[in-house]
């Protein structure tokens, strides 16, 4: 196709420059042709309208000479093969076959018959049954000895069987007799009996019999034979195909039968586009047209009486499907594609068979005419083009008259553009010289938009609604040109200075990259640097949409920006403005107040966060299964993080841009900020270095100190939430190895030559200054000695290589949880607690992990022991209140001593089964050693049992027992004498000598008898008794017992009407039970 257009090319080659210099002969020396005064080729328009018809002259010679040369070459062709046969005589069966195909073609021509169709097919494909001639033969003086093609008429077509002994070539005369129905058939064109399609006819029972290899084979050659038909008789040759003998199938009548009547036509029809579309599921095609037979199988295999049919009903789908996936892969083969190559169009897909409910031939005729027809739909505009084609001569008359209308039209158009735009600009004029100029150096007001509107107008007036624009004569170009000039002075006059009023605006509190970058528009305006258009554009539209446009309303900012925008190539050209000193040395000193590193870092920093790159945060890392394990502190969401300029991809990006940042930032400094104190390459670009390094270990401390766990606030989930971060894949590990990555600096060493050539572009880039920028490029440093990679030294070491930090905090993790879940199962079940605390095991683990860790990791371990310690509380509460509350309450209510007020007294075997080291107390506390972690009046009510403990039972006694000593201090002179009898111990005194008295405490197990007798002088007898096992207590309580003078005991008075008796009692150990409230403040713990 190249060649071809390269050769064509070649051959107009000579006219293409006879035009180009006719074309620059009337450009240039037209408008200098006089004739009597008049210049017929002054205007462009008249040299066009010379030109024009030249050109359709030139075009419509090239196509009679290349249509002659073509026709000149097919007849050498034909005269060449005149020759060939002069030479070669044909052998019988060519004669017979011109004189059958010249009979048939007159014939056709007598009968008007319609479309001609080539009937294709192996031997034995039922191609003459289809003809609707089976069992029927030609007359012997009209048949040919081989019988290579057979002409018939089916209905209004014409059909030729061809035989397969030209299809396959297989004798010596077969390629030739071929080749010469091709040139009979094309021609037969002239006389309207052109090929309109072929059909190909193959038998199914063939088809499966066949070998593989002979089965490709013969596709082989019916797909050369089809090739040569579309490149013959045109590309896209309409091919149908009918598969005969699908009767001869097992199955096939009775499943066919089963089918509605409308779908017993098996055809498949295809859309028109490429065979290797079309036929790419040609199987599941045919097997679904027995869909609905295959559903019923079962219920017709129930009805069905003979043998030999249910066989074939049950096997049909499975032989239907193996014929289907054989035609696929022969007619693949058939229709295959090649680049450059003719093919032909596969319409549609007929299965059919001698059926009982169709006998005779006439059925197959009429399935074949049914097949034409659907190819003749098909090609129907093809052959009235072909028929019309006689038609050219009328054709080109009609479009020569049509080109002068329209030659016609657009000059009168032309002509009427051209008034109507001198009118415009004569409004336009007027317009403008009724409005009042501007005043200079104002700001934009509607006055100065109307102004500059106008002048618009005047440079570039409407086109109208013609075909093409009026422009053609000279004279309205230059008053054009003229025009445009006026609107680009009153651009530069009228609505500069407002741009550059803007300029020199300086709002409070403006950022510094606004600051700088008003500066140096403000000095490309006056000529210095290098002009940034675009850049320039983008500001002066922020600014009419800001404070220029500010008292506009919406549609005029529109017009202000048409005329910014008209503004920009014209302040492109050169200075426009003389430049203020003063103010440009007033905005330099503010803008030297911020580090020079300051402003290079943000605006490095600025560049690396435009880049398309993800961040690193949890979501990134891990996924959803970070949703379920971390949190933000701050209420950030997840999939925002460490921004992506803080990693390794980043810093090798800093480490590409910051040396030409640096070169260019120093190249536009002595311009833009003036020469003054700056920083050389070097230092600059490690100061910039640094701060990127601190910005780089602050962010990511930032990023690890907000994050926290998930669940915390939920204690009773803890030990699942930690056995699921314990995974080796869970989201909390990919992060930490991801974070162990993303926090170690890659600093590669780069070959001497590659940094010698970056020297080099830098130093070019800086031209002025290529000595220092040069130096921007430092040495490469190891990368130990990185600030980010020392600093994140230990996270690195945590998780990268063996990682056996990362390993042992997992297991203290694991072991944490089933810690966890131990214990409030063995509190659940009153069981003792694991041996091993694993949480004081996670502390520790803890601990030794990098600081920077600590804050994800911090409140573990004090959720989990707080957690215990609930669930401790609650689990030893709620088994107090049900084993040893109630039973407590019960002995103790309303006895004594507990109950001061209470007449019953509390037996001692109850006493000593309650508060004795094997009571229900002390057996409660064995059996729940986590009772001392309960807290209030509950800890407080165990604590006086403890004391009442000691003091009860020495020893660790099962039995109460109090030993104590009693002896008299002092009496009154009027009693005479006192006894005092417990049970059989007895003290008596009787102003003698004091002898103390050792007395115990119980006497007796079922009660005592207590009794103190008082003896006066004058005879009377004053008695105080008690009785019961808490006597003793009884009675002290009737006296004041407060502690003795000496430290040692206490003393008891007693008073007896206006006597007293006092007594000391001491007790053999620190712990007793007198002057202390233990017994009437207990009471029985509960929660």
């Amino acid at each position: 196709m190249l060649l071809r257009l390269l050769k064509n090319l070649l051959r107009a080659l000579p006219l293409v420059v006879g035009l180009y210099l006719l074309t620059l002969l009337v450009r240039h020396q037209g408008p200098r042709l006089s004739i009597d005064g008049v210049a017929p080729l002054a205007q462009d328009w008249q040299q066009w309208l010379l030109l024009g018809p030249m050109y359709l002259v030139g075009l419509i010679f090239f196509g009679w000479a290349r249509r002659r040369r073509k026709r000149r070459e097919l007849l050498r062709a034909e005269a060449a093969q005149s020759a060939l046969q002069q030479l070669n005589p044909p052998g019988t069966r060519e004669r017979r076959l011109r004189e059958r195909l010249e009979h048939w073609r007159l014939e056709s021509q007598a009968n008007a018959s319609g479309p001609v169709f080539l009937l294709l097919g192996a031997t034995g494909a039922g191609k003459r049954s289809l003809m609707g001639e089976k069992g029927r033969r030609a007359p012997t003086g009209d048949e040919l000895p081989h019988d290579d093609l057979h002409p018939g008429r089916i209905g209004a077509f014409s059909v030729m069987a061809v035989s397969a002994a030209l299809l396959t070539q297989a004798d010596p005369d077969g390629k030739g007799l071929w080749r010469c129905l091709l040139d009979e058939l094309s021609r037969s064109r002239r006389h309207g009996l052109g090929v309109a399609g072929a059909v190909l006819v193959l038998n199914a029972v063939h088809l499966l019999r066949l070998a593989p290899a002979a089965r490709d084979a013969q596709a082989l050659i019916l797909r050369a034979r089809l090739e040569e038909l579309g490149a013959r008789f045109g590309q896209g040759l309409p091919v149908q195909v009918i598969v005969t003998h699908c009767d001869r199938l097992p199955g096939f009548e009775p499943s066919l039968l089963a089918l509605p009547a409308e779908e017993r036509d098996l055809a498949l029809a295809f859309a028109h586009g490429r065979n290797r579309q079309n036929l790419s599921g040609l199987a599941e095609r045919l097997v679904r047209t027995f869909a609905a037979v295959q559903d019923t199988i079962p219920e017709r295999l129930q009805r069905e009486t003979q043998t030999a049919t249910r066989v074939q009903l049950y096997g049909f789908p499975r032989l239907w499907r193996q014929f289907g996936e054989v035609l696929q892969p022969y007619l693949q083969t058939v229709f295959f594609e090649q680049p450059r190559v003719a093919q032909v169009h596969l319409q549609s897909l007929h299965c059919s068979g001698h059926l009982r409910f169709e006998p005779g031939t006439r059925a197959a005729s009429q399935r074949l005419v049914r097949c034409l027809q659907q190819s003749r739909r098909h090609g129907r505009w093809w052959g009235f083009l072909s028929r019309g084609a006689g038609g050219g001569r009328w054709l080109l008359v009609f479009g020569a008259a049509a080109l002068v209308i329209l030659l016609a039209t657009l000059l009168g158009n032309g002509y009427w553009q051209q008034t109507r735009q001198l009118q415009w600009l004569t409004e336009q004029q007027v317009l403008l010289e009724q409005l009042p100029a501007s005043a200079t150096g104002a700001s934009v007001t509607p006055t100065l938009l109307e102004r500059l509107a106008h002048f618009r107008n005047l440079a570039y007036p409407p086109s109208g609604a013609g075909l093409w624009p009026g422009f053609w004569l000279s004279e309205y170009r230059r008053l054009l040109g003229q025009t445009r000039s006026l609107y680009q002075r009153a651009l530069l006059e009228e609505l500069l200075p407002g741009v550059v009023q803007s300029l020199q605006h300086s709002p409070l509190n403006e950022p510094y990259s606004e600051r700088q970058e008003r500066l140096r528009f403000y000095l490309m305006l006056g000529g210095q640097g290098r002009f940034e258009s675009v850049a320039f554009e983008d500001w002066l539209l922020a600014r009419v949409r800001g404070d220029l446009g500010q008292s506009l309303a919406p549609e005029q900012r529109e017009q202000l920006q048409v005329h910014a925008r008209a503004l920009i190539p014209l302040l492109a050209t050169g200075p426009v403005l003389s430049v203020d000193p003063q103010w440009v040395e007033r905005e330099r000193r503010q803008l030297r107040s911020e580090p020079q590193q300051q402003r290079l870092y943000a605006l490095l920093s600025t560049m690396l966060a435009s880049a398309d790159a993800e961040d690193f945060s949890v979501v990134a890392v891990s996924g959803s299964e970070g949703l379920l394990s971390l949190a933000r502190r701050s209420g950030e969401p997840l999939n925002r993080g460490v921004p992506a300029r803080f990693s390794p991809k980043g810093y090798e990006q800093l480490r590409i841009r910051l040396p030409l940042l640096v070169a260019e930032v120093l190249k536009d400094e002595d311009w833009v900020m003036g020469e003054g104190l700056r920083l050389d390459a070097l230092t600059l670009h490690n100061e910039v270095s640094a701060l990127y390094a601190q910005d780089y270990i602050r962010h990511w401390e930032n990023f690890f100190a907000d994050l926290q766990l998930v669940g915390l606030d939920q204690p009773e989930s803890l030990a699942l939430r930690l056995e699921r971060l314990s995974r080796a894949d869970s989201a909390l590990f990919s992060l930490l190895r991801a974070a162990g990555r993303e926090t170690r600096l890659e600093i590669p060493e780069v070959p001497q030559r590659l940094v010698d050539r970056a020297r080099q572009q830098v130093s070019s880039l800086a031209s002025g200054f290529s000595s220092e920028v040069a130096k921007a490029l430092p040495a490469t440093i190891a990368a130990e000695e990185h600030p980010v990679n020392r600093h994140f030294a230990l996270l690195q070491q945590l998780t990268e290589g063996s990682a056996a930090g990362l390993e042992a905090l997992r297991e203290a993790l694991a072991q944490a949880a089933v810690y966890l879940q131990a214990r409030e199962q063995a509190l659940a079940m009153g069981l003792p607690s694991p041996p091993v605390d694993a949480l004081e095991q996670l502390r520790r683990q803890i601990d030794s992990l990098p600081p920077l860790l600590h804050p994800l990791f911090a409140d573990i371990v004090s959720v989990g022991r707080q957690h215990l310690h609930q669930k401790t509380v609650a689990t030893v509460g709620a088994n107090l209140n049900l084993q040893l509350g109630p039973e407590c309450s019960r002995l103790l209510a309303q006895r004594y001593p507990f109950d001061r007020q209470a007449r019953e007294q509390l037996s001692l075997a109850d006493f000593n089964r309650l508060f004795a080291p094997a009571g229900l107390l002390q057996d409660f506390q064995r059996s729940h050693p986590d009772v001392t972690l309960l807290e209030g009046k509950v800890a407080a009510q165990f604590r006086r049992a403890e004391q009442i403990r000691r003091a009860f039972f020495p020893a660790a006694s099962d039995v109460a027992r109090v030993d104590f000593e009693l002896s008299p201090v002092s009496m009154d002179e009027s009693i005479a004498q006192v006894r005092l009898t417990l049970d059989e111990l007895q003290l008596s005194y009787a102003h003698g000598p004091i002898r103390p008295s050792l007395f115990t405490w119980p006497t007796r197990a079922l009660g005592s008898q207590l009794r103190m007798v008082v003896t006066l002088i004058d005879g009377r007898t004053l008695v105080r008794s008690a009785e019961g096992p808490w006597a003793w207590f009884r009675f002290m309580e009737q006296g004041r017992l407060v502690p003795a003078p000496s430290g040692e005991g206490y003393w008891l008075t007693l008073g007896f009407e206006d006597v007293e008796v006092v007594l000391q009692l001491r007790s053999a150990s620190l712990d007793h039970p007198f002057g202390r409230k233990i017994l009437s403040d207990f009471r029985c713990p509960s929660t």
